[in-house]
């Protein structure tokens, strides 16, 4: 990883007579992109936004720590343009899947014969668009796909985790407010959610258009009915910080 000195180095290099201690500010005042830009590849995609978050910074206007992952994530996909087999629709609720099943593990982390065996089941039980990407594609450029053009990261155990801790909390709120919206409170069975992606959560409910507002409004009313006691935990705790916000 960078260090701060590192990291305005490379700012330095890259914008050059630009002032390299203010760019670095810049990343300090949105949660979490200081530390996200100590990746060497996540601040890559940072400084291709910065002049984004610079303006939106100085113009005092709303950002979302959700709306700026938005971005980077995105980013990355328009980086990896060729090297998708898996489609960026459909991969972007892959990672949110993941963000999930690695959540569950005391490590965040996977081999990837587990985790390329997670994506065969997934996308073999999926939409009709998954079953027909799974079937009509060969398995290997699928796994090939994961390992190489997501912002999963391998590790020297030779095992597989998100490339930051925020990346995987931004992917996992993604997941929790779909499966609110879709009342399939089944799968809201996740523990120790991290305060980090509630307010991921919060932000994504603040940038939602009204119709999928309501319904998300609608699924917190009946999981408050019907959830068991983790669902209950992860929508008080996102009614709490919506709340205080």
């Amino acid at each position: 990883p960078f260090d701060e000195a590192q990291i305005k180095q490379y700012l330095q290099q890259v914008f050059g007579n630009r002032n390299s201690d203010q760019l670095y500010d810049t990343l300090k005042s949105i949660h979490n992109l200081a530390e996200l830009a100590e990746r060497p590849v996540l601040l890559n995609f940072l400084v291709e936004i910065i002049d984004d978050l610079e303006a939106l910074v100085l113009s005092n206007q709303k950002i979302t720590t959700a709306s700026v992952y938005d971005r980077v994530v995105h980013k990355s996909f328009d980086r990896d343009k060729f090297k998708h087999e898996i489609p960026v629709e459909i991969k972007e609720i892959v990672l949110e899947e993941i963000a999930c099943f690695l959540w569950k593990r005391a490590d965040r982390r996977v081999s990837f014969s587990k985790l390329a065996k997670f994506l065969s089941e997934f996308l073999a039980n999926g939409s009709a668009a998954m079953k027909k990407l799974y079937f009509q594609k060969e398995e290997e450029a699928l796994y090939k796909d994961l390992r190489n053009a997501t912002l999963l990261v391998r590790s020297d155990e030779k095992d597989f985790g998100f490339s930051h801790t925020s990346v995987q909390e931004y992917f996992l709120a993604r997941y929790l407010i779909n499966k609110i919206q879709l009342q399939e409170y089944k799968n809201l069975d996740v523990d120790l959610i991290s305060p980090e992606t509630i307010q991921f959560c919060v932000d994504l409910i603040v940038q939602m258009p009204f119709g999928d507002l309501q319904e998300v409004n609608k699924g917190i009313s009946e999981g408050f009915e019907i959830g068991d006691v983790l669902c209950r935990k992860i929508l008080f705790d996102i009614v709490l910080a919506d709340a205080q916000r």
